[in-house]
């Protein structure tokens, strides 16, 4: 039976190709297209209708031999065997030739081994110095298995077609152990070590492909439909893909695990880089993604699926130089989970977009990946883990060696209702343009999470734990050297949040433009936070607690020591609330000596306590400089267990002011004081004294 698919089609066409038919009732056929030069029409024809049966015939141990053919016109399909028969052990060698298609477009298709509905294993397929018109593929089946079949294109050869070690066109044969080589040579279309075309699993099939260049994708295994590809390797060397690189590609719901895609040594990729990727909800997990000197205009995932299939415990390493056009993620859903995963971008490498651990954009978890940065440029955001629904919870974030970031750094970000607590960030010798963040959440609690930056430079916030409306607690964050161009926060709710027992530490000389809050809340309570300021310079203002609404700020704790200069700063232990808030005057090692040891404002402290710093008899141990919003009627001053520094010998009768109140307003000063006093000198000497 024969029916025009296209008339009035045109004076030629290149190339059509055959395979199986399904009808409506669930039968299959055989047929091909093929061009009418007397009607210029495309016309299909059956060859083999949907009840025939066909005599069994079997190819085995065939070798068939093409050298300096210019042209063999048709196909060269080596060992070919009909019906059930298998086509084993087959072996075809084109040298020097032109395998050329026919007038009518068919033909130009060279096979190590064929057939029809038996299996085509161990067949093998090599071509050097040729020119093939159509496609070059070690074993075929319609709808058998194709396993342990193995394809050699090699000495600058050029395939017009694909190249596939095995390929089962449909039905339920899988394609399994195939071995695909491409030496020096030009493929045009796809390159697949082992494909097929129905629900049959490709599994354990090899690419490696080395100076070449291929118009179409790469793919280690390629189910064409529901099957899986699992356990596949693609090795592109020094080569030019325009397509996509994926170690295992399932194009429906199939799985694709324990992939390997490796792209190395100046390689350029057109398309997107997957160590396992599914079309459609199958998981893909365990799966690894390797970028190496080379260039991808688009995204490099370890695993990606594109439904609600899990990306779990999958790897991405890009290096040495290399340049990504799109994102680099480890593991990515477009629903399921996506956990465990761990991306690393180091040696200069570029990535334009985002640097992800894990990432998933429905309701899954995102939870205990790892992203790393070394000494390369990002031009969006690094994150650990990210979902858009789901919980993102311990996961880590490095970026080191001089990196430079210009979005935000996140440990774990959910941008729904899932929380992100016990996230890790952590920042060294590097330059970020946005904000660093432990733990980032929209309606969800950010708590447990730590921040830690060190010799960096960051343009906007640092904040251990973020929620826009829900709780932000117990996060800690520690920022030595380096400047914050915003505020730090400990934690920060934006909503209806509480903000409570978060800590910051700053040290090592860091200069923060902005405020620093213990914990933020803007209508919540931000009680029981602490701030420890060593050295380093603040130039706006210090709160232990903030609430913008009715909430809670006490219980937090301030303590200066070091080079701390906060000689601009005001100092409010909580503005709405004193009950328990202290301002410490230096801690147990060291006393307080920066910033001529002033501050313009006090106010929210319950306790002035001072605990260490240097005697002098001319220099108060505090002044308060401005005054005009000082408050600290209801402050105690204490000085209960106190170390004198600078100085090895105190006499009795010594004096020295502890607090220069003299710019507050009278009915604004302190007046309470804890009278009794034992001080120490250095480590052996002690004393009583009295304020």
């Amino acid at each position: 039976d024969t029916m025009v698919l296209v008339s009035n089609y045109g004076d030629e066409v290149n190339k059509v190709r055959g395979g199986i038919f399904t009808l409506s009732n669930g039968k299959t056929g055989k047929g091909h297209a093929y061009y009418d030069s007397a009607t210029h029409s495309l016309v299909y024809v059956v060859d083999r209708g949907v009840d025939d049966e066909v005599e069994t015939k079997t190819a085995i141990g065939t070798k068939t031999i093409i050298i300096n053919e210019q042209p063999h016109q048709g196909d060269v399909p080596g060992g070919e065997a009909e019906g059930d028969g298998e086509a084993k052990d087959n072996e075809t060698i084109i040298k020097k030739s032109h395998i050329k298609k026919n007038p009518d477009g068919t033909g130009g298709d060279t096979n190590g081994g064929t057939s029809e509905d038996g299996d085509a294993d161990e067949n093998k397929l090599d071509i050097e110095e040729s020119e093939i018109d159509g496609d070059a593929t070690g074993g075929q089946s319609d709808t058998g298995n194709t396993d342990d079949n193995e394809t050699i294109i090699k000495k600058k050869s050029i395939i017009h077609g694909g190249v596939a070690g095995g390929e089962t066109l449909g039905g339920h044969g899988g394609s399994r152990r195939n071995k695909t080589t491409v030496e020096e040579s030009t493929v045009e279309g796809d390159v697949d070590g082992g494909k097929t075309g129905g629900d049959g699993e490709t599994k354990e099939n090899e690419v490696v492909i080395t100076g070449s260049k291929i118009g179409g994708d790469v793919n280690g295994g390629h189910s064409g439909g529901n099957g899986n590809s699992n356990k596949n390797d693609v090795d592109v060397d020094n080569t030019t893909v325009d397509g996509d690189v994926n170690g295992g590609n399932s194009d429906g719901d199939g799985n694709a695990d324990g992939n390997n895609a490796d792209v190395k040594n100046g390689s350029k990729v057109g398309g997107n880089v997957n160590g396992g990727h599914s079309g459609g909800n199958g998981h893909t997990n365990g799966n690894n993604a390797t970028v190496d000197g080379s260039t991808v205009d688009g995204d490099v995932n370890g695993g990606k699926s594109d439904g609600t299939g899990d990306s779990n415990e999958n790897k991405t390493n890009v290096k040495n130089g290399s340049k990504i056009g799109g994102d680099v993620t480890g593991g990515q859903s477009n629903g399921g989970n996506t956990n465990k995963n761990e991306t690393t971008v180091s040696g200069g490498s570029t990535v334009t977009k985002d640097v992800i651990g894990g990432k998933t954009n429905g309701d899954g978890t995102s939870s205990e990946n790892k992203t790393n940065v070394d000494g390369s440029n990002v031009g969006g955001s690094v994150i650990g883990g990210q979902s858009e629904n789901g919980d993102a919870n311990k996961n880590e974030t490095n970026v080191t060696g001089g990196s430079t970031v210009t979005g935000d750094v996140l440990g774990g970000k959910t941008t729904g209702t899932g929380n992100a607590n016990e996230n890790k960030t952590n920042v060294d010798g590097s330059n970020v343009s946005g904000s660093v963040i432990g733990g980032q959440s929209k309606d969800g609690s950010a708590s447990q999470n730590k921040t830690t930056t060190t010799n960096t430079n960051v343009s906007g916030n640092v904040i251990g734990g973020y929620s826009q409306s829900g709780d932000a607690s117990a996060n800690e964050t520690s920022v030595s050297g380096g400047s914050v161009g915003g505020s730090v926060y400990g934690g920060q709710s934006d909503g209806n949040g509480n903000a409570n027992t978060n800590k910051v530490n700053l040290a090592g000389g860091v200069n923060v433009n902005g405020n620093v809050y213990g914990g933020y809340s803007a209508t919540g309570d931000a009680s029981g936070n602490g701030i420890d300021i060593g050295n380093g310079k603040v130039s706006g203002d210090i709160y232990g607690g903030f609430s913008g609404g009715s909430g809670s700020t006490i219980n937090n704790t301030i303590t200066l020591h070091g080079g701390a200069d906060v000689s601009n700063s005001n100092i409010i232990g909580g503005n709405n609330g004193t009950a328990g808030n202290t301002l410490n005057i230096g801690n147990s090692n060291e006393p307080w000596t920066g910033g001529s040891q002033s501050v313009k404002n006090i106010s929210g402290i319950e306790t002035l306590n001072y605990t260490n710093f240097a005697w002098n008899s001319s220099t108060p141990g505090l002044t308060i400089s401005d005054g005009s919003t000082s408050d600290l009627s209801g402050t105690t001053i204490a000085a209960k267990q106190v170390a004198f520094t600078g100085i090895k010998t105190l006499n009795a009768g010594a004096t020295m002011t502890l607090l220069d109140q003299s710019n507050v307003a009278a009915d604004k000063r302190a007046t309470n004081v804890n009278v009794g006093s034992e001080f120490t000198v250095g480590t052996a000497t002690e004393g009583t004294g009295k304020l």
